[in-house]
């Protein structure tokens, strides 16, 4: 019964969520006609992941003010790991796309995209579980 609580308490918002702010701004700016372009398209989802990294950097210096201190600790070292992670994952995805063509820049790029939005919203949902303790 408590893992059933516990499943519902993290799963539940996760699922309710709607488009988060920078995801409606990206889907509006490649949906625009003069975006159709392979290089519009790059440059939109360098602008987007540039947002996502700013409301990463936001959502963690939420988490630090909130925490307590051990466990800040534990984020810290956790958001550590990620960097070098995201780092890695960067140098493959580059190696993997170098490939000739103009859409393997533009996968690539919103690959490294994803992995910026998915730890917000991994750490979004650690502070919204967080406020809601």
């Amino acid at each position: 019964m408590k893992f059933i609580i516990i499943f519902l308490t993290l799963f539940i918002p996760l699922l309710a969520q709607s488009k988060h702010p920078i995801e409606k701004w990206t889907e509006e700016q490649l949906a625009k006609p003069e975006n159709a372009t392979t290089l519009a398209m790059m440059r939109i989802t360098h602008q987007a992941t540039r947002k996502w990294d700013l409301e990463l950097n936001r959502t963690y210096k939420k988490l630090k003010k909130v925490l307590k201190p051990s466990t800040y600790q534990k984020l810290r070292k956790s958001q550590i790991a990620w960097i070098r992670f995201k780092e890695k994952e960067i140098a493959f995805l580059t190696e993997f796309y170098n490939r000739s063509g103009t859409i393997y820049p533009l996968m690539r790029d919103s690959a490294i995209l994803e992995i910026t939005k998915n730890r917000v919203i991994e750490l979004q949902s650690t502070l919204e579980l967080f406020n809601g303790m």
